[in-house]
């Protein structure tokens, strides 16, 4: 484009994108539509109506800016498509914007600072030591709620099975347990009240 934004309009157009706002997903998503990811309608040409999700950024600031680059840093809510924030932005701006790279910083309470490379792993000649530098899987899920299974109910989902349980929120993510193994992976709430496994660590 030849529209060339000041740092001050960027600035300004970011102020609209914090704190509580609605995002419409882009169609390149894994979100369904009557069981059909939205990306695989997009690949066959296919736009369709999308409803608008709220999500909450915490913060959203403008750390470097070199025109036609702009590097934000932000922390948001569960599902928010970054994607979708840099093209929102350019349309807001009349230039036009996309991602050209994308960094994860953090989730829940684990971040960058606490992580160590495959190399510096590696080289703990100690077993033990090894062991005390890796977090519990777990530990990146606290935001989501807790479910704890029986041996039988546990046995049934780790099969591909939906089950019943007790404690369950009425949609969304939850992290499983078992009685016998711990921590066995994440689950998704069916619409009719079954948990129903969507990544497990166990088989």
């Amino acid at each position: 484009s030849a529209l060339k934004p000041s740092r001050e309009q960027v600035e300004a157009e970011l102020a609209q994108f914090r704190g509580e706002i609605e995002q419409v997903p882009p169609m390149y998503s894994a979100i369904k539509v009557n069981g059909k990811p939205l990306y695989r309608l997009a690949r066959e040409g296919i736009t369709i109506e999308r409803e608008a999700r709220r999500f909450l950024i915490v913060y959203l600031e403008l750390t470097e800016y070199a025109f036609p680059f702009v590097e934000i840093k932000l922390r948001c809510s569960h599902g928010f498509y970054v994607r979708g924030l840099a093209d929102d932005l350019g349309r807001a701006l009349g230039c036009g914007g996309h991602v050209s790279a994308l960094r994860r910083l953090g989730v829940a309470d684990l971040t960058v600072d606490d992580s160590m490379t495959m190399e510096a792993l590696s080289s703990l000649a100690d077993q033990t030591e090894r062991r005390k530098s890796l977090v519990p899987a777990d530990q990146g899920l606290c935001h989501i709620p807790e479910v704890r299974l029986s041996v039988d109910a546990a046995y049934y989902l780790c099969r591909g099975q939906a089950v019943r349980a007790a404690g369950l929120p009425k949609h969304g993510e939850v992290r499983i347990y078992s009685t016998d193994a711990g921590f066995i992976g994440v689950g998704q709430v069916t619409d009719d009240g079954r948990l129903a496994p969507r990544r497990l660590m166990v088989g």
